[in-house]
């Protein structure tokens, strides 16, 4: 069995669904359940949302659990433009194994997104400088890569460009800008390095591996009678923009009232407006998007407070009219939800794009939940296919 410690929601999701691509029965667990039969399991342990204290523990847990069972290796998931506790988690993995060593490989060149000269790139353009900088919880800063990690405290950590070797110790994080140069750090793996990054190179190990990915299999389009729920938590402009895409194929919006803006609890008259707004949509149109529908300035606070609304609607709604069909956009909110709604256990059908994953929930028959990074994009067919 392979393993994988994912630090949220999307990103377990994005490699269980490569694991699916390459023939791999996969399974993604909020909390390890030991006797699975999957070939894959990986773990989402939240610790993107938590404090840096609480993700070491949850990563020591995970990585004791899995040493039990035990897995044939694992891997360690993290952001692929390095938000998070990276550094910290990565720090706790290595001690807590037997390994000398992390191979950090976060760029996902097949998203456009790169490391070269010590840099990381999104099109060619610096991530500070990209709609990260504006990110409400880990705002992009700098684009150097080293001091996105942050700094070390008892390991030592360095970067290195495409064919150097790897030295005997520590954290290394391995420049890439394609698919080949990500693929050669994959050959460089041995028993004494913990591979961790981002999909690009979980698929690369794969590969080294000799497993190989199978042709896309045709899915067929959602039936027109579903009721579909769509949840677009971010404020950033890329999630405004989807919104208005789905408003100009007949989907309409309901936004959070503006006086829950104001409440520190999911509670009262608003919360309970908007669930009825939004049940009367579904009603009338079978499919509706729920949205906080304006832009959020950088505030950790203010986001974790907008995901238990978002969280606490999607338990209302679910309470009161049956939903065959879930989507959420941003790992935060996603994760937020199925914990509330305390779903656990999730085997992925389909990879609709790279990042964009329907699953079947295991506690809930006759749902679907498809999430994606919030800074992926949906499918165009997505859409169409549901409107």
């Amino acid at each position: 069995m392979i393993a994988v410690i994912a630090d949220d929601l999307t990103g377990a999701a994005e490699l269980a669904a490569i694991g699916l691509r390459f023939g791999l029965n996969a399974e993604v667990q909020t909390q390890l359940t030991p006797d699975s039969k999957a070939d894959l399991i990986v773990v989402d342990t939240d610790t993107r949302s938590r404090t840096p204290t609480e993700a070491t523990t949850e990563v020591e847990k995970a990585l004791k659990q899995l040493q039990e069972i035990p897995a044939q290796w694992i891997y360690k998931k993290v952001d692929s433009v390095m938000r998070g506790h990276i550094l910290t988690e990565l720090t706790a993995l290595l001690a807590a194994s037997n390994a000398e060593r992390i191979l950090l490989v976060p760029a996902n060149p097949s998203m456009g997104r790169t490391i070269s000269n010590g840099h990381y790139f999104i099109n060619g353009r610096a991530l500070n400088e990209t709609d990260f900088a504006t990110d409400p919880e880990y705002p992009a800063t700098s684009s150097d890569v080293l001091e996105l990690l942050g700094q070390p405290e008892s390991v030592t950590t360095c970067i290195l460009q495409p064919q150097q070797p790897l030295p005997a110790h520590g954290i290394i994080v391995g420049e890439a800008q394609s698919k080949e140069i990500i693929l050669s750090w994959a050959a460089q793996l041995d028993d004494q390095t913990i591979p961790a990054g981002a999909a690009d190179f979980f698929a690369a190990i794969l590969k080294v591996k000799g497993l190989r990915a199978k042709p896309p299999e045709e899915q067929p389009k959602p039936s027109q009678n579903k009721t579909v729920l769509f949840v677009c938590a971010s404020g950033s402009h890329y999630s405004q923009k989807t919104v208005e895409e789905a408003q100009r194929h007949g989907i309409p919006v309901v936004k959070i009232p503006p006086e829950l803006l104001l409440n520190d609890e999911p509670t009262g008259k608003p919360l309970q407006q908007w669930t009825n707004d939004t049940i009367t949509a579904l009603q009338e149109y079978s499919k509706v998007i729920v949205t906080i529908g304006q832009p959020i300035a950088p505030n950790p606070e203010l986001a974790r407070k907008l995901r238990h609304h978002i969280a606490a609607l999607v338990e209302n709604v679910l309470s009161r009219i049956s939903i065959e069909e879930l989507f959420i956009e941003g790992g935060a909110t996603a994760s937020a939800i199925v914990r509330r709604l305390r779903w656990r256990r999730f085997c992925p059908c389909a990879e609709l794009a790279p990042g964009v994953v329907r699953m079947r929930v295991e506690e809930k028959q006759n749902l679907y939940l498809t999430i994606k990074p919030g800074s992926y994009s949906w499918p165009k067919k997505t859409w169409t296919d549901t409107s």
